[in-house]
């Protein structure tokens, strides 16, 4: 495996907790591990639907977080096959959670979860909730995408005081949870790039993932081929496009971006499991490395 160096940046709470893909073709993948570099048009290309592309089922991943070297948390993602729910009806759920130990749990304890449930016929969430235990400090958000209205209407509970406040949001508008299924269904070519936008009930953010090659990676689950990525965040600020007309009109928001900067890298595998391997990002805390420990198919 060819060394890397990663850029200094400020996606634990990426990874786990921004649509406007594009790109089909192919990469071909060397056979002595160097990476490649060729690039293929990423436009005017149609692809499947998600519920097409969905194959994920049953399927769990498991996570192991270093920092400054030593192992500081782990986490794990689990989706489920779709469901009857009594609001939502057919539904996909998406459970996460994450949790701190030994020296950095003394330090800084943490103890996160979330669940989302997922429209199976676009793959963007009806209703996601996440709780957030960290250092003593408590809160929760629960989430109602109401994409249709460009508004996710938020429930937030900080320290036993509850509020609830909207956002006015784009209309494909993914949690911290469903664009990672839908990124790992996309057409995996050097040169592609996907743009999510993401809103769990605090910041607004737009993810833009770059394809910059194909390359082997080691991970405690072995030896992997897998595309290269650079994942930039843009925190954006949003406001109804003409606002005298916000209750008469069903109009998309204007963003706003307040700041941007290289979120990390990262590799998802190039076999049909398409599993993110791991990423790696600079934070407050140190350099922090984030694999992939355990792999439980779909089924």
């Amino acid at each position: 495996m060819r060394a890397r160096r990663f850029l200094p940046t400020p996606l634990l709470a990426a990874l786990l907790l921004a649509l406007a893909p594009t790109g089909s073709g192919s990469a071909t993948p060397t056979p002595d591990g160097a990476a490649t570099t060729e690039e293929t048009d990423p436009h005017n290309i149609e692809e499947p639907s998600w519920a097409d592309r969905f194959r994920w089922a049953g399927e769990e991943l498991h996570f192991t977080v270093e920092i400054l070297g030593g192992e500081a948390a782990r986490a794990a993602l689990s989706i489920g096959p779709p469901i009857e729910h009594e609001r939502w009806g057919r539904t996909v759920p998406i459970q996460g959670i994450a949790g701190s130990l030994g020296f950095f749990d003394r330090i800084y304890p943490m103890e996160n979860d979330g669940m989302t449930f997922l429209d199976p016929e676009t793959g963007l969430p009806f209703f996601a909730e996440k709780s957030i235990r960290e250092r003593g400090n408590v809160r929760s958000y629960a989430v109602t995408y109401a994409r249709h209205v460009f508004r996710a209407d938020v429930r937030r509970v900080r320290d036993g005081r509850a509020d609830s406040f909207r956002r006015f949001v784009p209309s494909d508008l993914h949690d911290g949870f469903s664009w990672i299924y839908d990124m790992r269904s996309r057409d995996l070519s050097v040169g592609h790039e996907f743009v999510y936008y993401i809103y769990d009930g605090w910041r607004l953010s737009r993810l833009t993932f770059r394809i910059l090659s194909h390359e082997w990676i080691d991970s405690p689950i072995g030896s992997r081929h897998a595309a290269y990525f650079q994942v930039r965040r843009d925190v954006l600020d949003s406001s109804p496009l003409v606002p005298w007309a916000e209750r008469t009109a069903v109009l998309p928001p204007v963003l706003h971006p307040t700041s941007s900067y290289v979120l990390g890298y990262g590799w998802l595998s190039l076999d049909e499991d398409r599993i993110p391997i791991g990423v790696q990002l600079d934070s407050p805390l140190g350099p922090i490395r984030m694999m992939i420990r355990r792999h439980v198919p779909a089924r």
